[in-house]
């Protein structure tokens, strides 16, 4: 039976969600090398957030008791992971804003930047719908797994009746048998008293008969 870490990851994950939140928050209070040096930190924690999400659906992926809980969890975090992914993203192209005027050019850094946008808006719709699939093939999974359960219990449940008609059937061969042997007996017994009768009527007429000389003679 393989192990189950998904509390594991989930706890790593909400610890380095945590921590890339709290780095990005404190970033509009540092500048210069600081500032840089903070980003790529926090890009590393964030790869790390990244990394135990997707510990995190491998293991939500597995046929478990509680799967679930773990489907609707994933839900939540990958909302969160979402969020968070653009919060970087902002960060790093204000970084690069930064530099650029910093240093005296602009490459039409506006458009970029809301085309960017665009496509991070877009990229979080085609996630959204992926985890629409995903929920709804989460449920047809789960639908099939009960049907199955439910087939398996009416099946079981016919076996038992199966069983009990099996014994009803040998019980019912049983109570003939005993008929039968009733039967027998019934009809031995009438022939003994018959022939009991029969004997005792012998018997009376034998001496009604010896009486009967008895009195010829005399």
């Amino acid at each position: 039976m393989s192990m189950d870490y998904f509390d594991d990851y989930e706890q790593e994950f909400v610890r380095k969600s945590k921590l890339v939140r709290e780095r990005l928050n404190a970033l509009p209070n540092l500048s210069g090398e600081r500032r840089k040096t903070a980003i790529t930190d926090t890009q590393k924690v964030f790869n790390d957030a990244k990394r135990a999400l997707s510990q995190m659906e491998e293991e939500g992926s597995k046929n478990t008791k509680d799967k679930r809980r773990k489907v609707k969890l994933l839900e939540g975090y990958r909302g969160e992971f979402g969020r968070l992914q653009r919060d970087m993203e902002m960060a790093s192209l204000s970084e690069s804003s930064r530099q650029r005027d910093q240093y005296g050019y602009d490459d039409g850094a506006g458009d970029s930047r809301q085309r960017l946008l665009q496509a991070d808006n877009t990229l979080d719709e085609s996630k959204g719908r992926l985890t629409d699939i995903h929920r709804i093939s989460e449920e047809t999974n789960n639908l099939g797994a009960d049907t199955l359960t439910t087939m398996g219990r009416q099946k079981n449940q016919l076996t038992r009746a199966r069983d009990n008609l099996g014994h009803i059937e040998e019980n019912i061969s049983r109570s003939r048998r005993i008929l039968r042997a009733i039967n027998r007996r019934v009809v031995t017994n009438n022939i003994v008293l018959t022939l009991i009768a029969v004997v005792l009527l012998a018997i009376i007429l034998l001496i009604v008969f010896i009486k009967w000389g008895r009195g010829l003679l005399h």
